[in-house]
């Protein structure tokens, strides 16, 4: 028999209150937005804490073994379902607003076109792979960067170290080449936006800022640190923490004081391999080269065969009738499937996230013009990109 209210305990009448508030947050997402949340972020809660102290070569291989085996079978208990919804209403909505006026914003400088819309609402689609792409760009960050807790984290430990080839062979294994396009876009957003955060602050904690003159020398001052202009290792140190803590220090902070002292937790170096770097990194042109050389794929098979990969659509989160690139990825390659990506594309594609967005908004935005100048200029006119890969 039910307890009634009068049997129930303070502790009880608190736990069946937060019950109902955690349930009730599953209902601020219709069906289908929490079908897509799912199917976007296969399994990634559960690789945190305990994944980041543990981490190394065999399971991380392990971890994508399964990413592979769950994708189309993600099973949710409430709590997994609860804890995603929280953290896509808190954290990732905003943070796709953000991401998508920033794109748009420089696409509009492009076309150097003041009609290009940045505050029109995104498709389902776009914000289907906006939101995909932050997930993945996460579960990057937590299995190959510092992930979120950088304090319970020994970051001298050298046993899960991933070369960029090795990154990249997991990834592509995992994902399409236009969805790894995707957390890329992500990658350079982050990048950006870091840089600007440290130079914001690279006085502050620069040993010759007056607040540091009580302490002698050497050694360098409590506190002190360095920031070497476009250094990798304190970016990658950043960006790979998480994407709360990216929104915080990229959004919600206002005062700069504030800041310098989310900074003081924040930075550190991270030597190790990741998405993006000067020389080293997964998207770079000699990791595509090795991972080529050392793990080829059927999907460079399919590249050199230039099978037929024709644009069908945006649609997102159906894969039982094959591939849907979008429009974007299909006009770079002719309508045939390529597994180039990353440095074979041109910068300024990625900084207005050319695979995030639909058809409908090429056209409108006249971002195909965008796409036929950048192009030529880096492969020349009527050139397949494919023919000259070795020339990088």
């Amino acid at each position: 028999m039910a307890s009634s209210l009068a049997d129930q305990t303070p502790e009880s009448s608190t736990t069946n209150n937060m019950v109902q508030i955690r349930v009730h947050i599953l209902f601020l997402l219709n069906v289908e937005g929490l079908k897509s949340l799912v199917h976007a972020s296969p399994i990634y809660h559960d690789h945190s804490v305990s994944f980041s102290q543990t981490r190394n070569h065999d399971r991380i291989h392990d971890l994508f073994e399964t990413l592979t085996k769950r994708r189309f079978s993600a099973r949710l208990t409430l709590k997994d379902a609860i804890d995603m919804v929280t953290f896509y209403l808190s954290v990732l909505k905003p943070f796709s607003r953000h991401y998508s006026a920033w794109a748009l914003g420089n696409l509009a400088e492009e076309r150097e076109a003041t009609h290009t819309k940045i505050d029109e609402g995104l498709s389902e689609s776009e914000e289907f792979r906006i939101i995909r792409s932050l997930y993945r760009f996460q579960l990057c960050s937590n299995v190959f960067g510092i992930g979120p807790n950088k304090d319970k984290l020994d970051l001298f430990r050298i046993d899960f170290q991933l070369s960029d080839t090795e990154i990249l062979k997991l990834l592509e294994d995992l994902w399409e080449p236009w969805e790894v396009e995707e957390i890329n876009c992500i990658n350079i957003f982050a990048e950006t936006k870091c840089r600007e955060i440290h130079d914001a602050v690279s006085w502050d904690f620069s040993e010759k800022n007056p607040r540091f003159d009580d302490q002698e020398r050497p050694p360098s001052p409590d506190g002190a640190v360095n920031i070497p202009q476009h250094s990798h290792a304190f970016l990658i140190g950043t960006i790979t923490q998480g994407l709360e803590r990216l929104y915080t220090i990229f959004f919600k902070v206002q005062e700069h004081s504030e800041l310098v002292n989310i900074m003081e937790q924040t930075l550190v170096l991270w030597l190790e391999d990741f998405l993006e770097g000067d020389v080293h990194g997964a998207f770079t042109h000699a990791a595509q080269s090795g991972r080529r050389v050392r793990a080829p794929s059927e999907r460079d098979k399919k590249e050199e065969r230039r099978e037929p990969l024709p644009f069908r659509g945006d649609r997102v989160n159906d894969y039982s009738e094959g591939a849907y690139p979008p429009l974007a990825w299909t006009l770079l390659w002719k309508g045939t499937y390529s597994n180039m990506l990353g440095s074979y594309i041109p910068d300024e594609f990625h900084r207005w996230g050319y695979v995030m967005w639909d058809a409908a908004r090429l056209e409108r935005t006249g971002a195909k013009e965008v796409f036929a100048r950048g192009w030529d200029l880096m492969w020349g006119e009527n050139e397949d990109a494919r023919d000259q890969r070795e020339l990088f």
